[in-house]
């Protein structure tokens, strides 16, 4: 009998470890804004954050979120986690995880804030995406994919090994400490060759490399580092001389303008839609 009865405790107890398995995963939530202009707060866990119209504030915290940001003017910022954040069609601002990034630059000084920033540096990050408006993205520590979308978008890589895409639009890329990949290869807002409206693109400390074979006349800042550049022959290096035609610039390579389909492109396109 008291074998039964440990058995019958023992049967209960798992019963009820299984039962409390969905109540957990339930802490990830799915939260919905209105038409109105919300403050949403995600929790600790991996959530689906949808803002929907009007100028929105999302704050995604911690958690591998997806955040949504509607047709308004609307501020989201992810939190500690890989976040997926897509702004939509206003102009929007996007932080991965700068709130979370400049609390630990403040906790670690010295050499060991040097290990740190080199493991955070390599660690995958967020996905952010401007949308359709004119964006402001904001990349953190770890190795971020910035995506401005169709406006005139203004972006910052961060600390991190960045890939940053200017798109359609006249762009501003930034890339900050690390060694980013900075892309502005989508011809679908060239008017003609040698079209004067380019992005601007700059490395910033750390071993960058650029590719802007688009057929724009795109500007260029290397910075300090062993900086590699894939031009095209209407691209200016802004720091280049007569003398010194790379600049700052340790390798500039010219081509005629790509003609094909590109990856800026198909960035471009795997952006998805509300469907909340």
């Amino acid at each position: 009998m008291k074998h039964r009865s440990k058995a019958l405790v023992l049967a209960l107890t798992v019963a009820l470890a299984a039962l409390a398995l969905p109540a957990a995963a339930a802490l990830a939530a799915k939260i919905v804004g209105t038409n109105d202009a919300d403050t949403l707060n995600g929790t600790a866990r991996a959530d689906r954050i949808s803002a929907r119209g009007s100028d929105d504030k999302v704050y995604a915290h911690a958690g591998n979120d997806r955040v949504l940001g509607g047709s308004g003017n609307d501020l989201l910022v992810g939190g500690r986690g890989r976040d997926g954040i897509f702004g939509g069609s206003g102009n929007d601002r996007i932080f991965g995880d700068f709130a979370a990034s400049s609390a630990q630059a403040q906790r670690v000084a010295g050499r060991v804030a040097r290990r740190v920033a080199r493991r955070v540096a390599l660690r995958r990050g967020d996905r952010l995406h401007g949308g359709s408006g004119n964006d402001e993205i904001h990349g953190g520590a770890s190795r971020d994919i910035l995506s401005g979308g169709k406006g005139d978008d203004t972006q910052y890589g961060g600390a991190g090994n960045d890939v940053i895409f200017a798109n359609q639009g006249r762009d501003r890329s930034f890339g900050g400490p690390g060694n980013d990949t900075l892309w502005a290869l989508a011809r679908v807002d060239v008017s003609a060759p040698g079209d004067p409206d380019g992005d601007e693109l700059t490395g910033g400390e750390g071993n960058d490399t650029f590719r802007v074979r688009d057929g724009e006349a795109d500007k260029i800042s290397c910075g300090p580092g062993y900086d590699r550049v894939f031009a095209d022959q209407f691209d200016v290096i802004v720091d280049a001389t007569a003398s010194d035609p790379t600049g700052s610039c340790e390798v500039v390579s010219r081509r005629d303008a790509r003609v094909t389909s590109d990856r800026s492109e198909q960035q471009e396109e795997r952006q998805p839609e509300d469907k909340s």
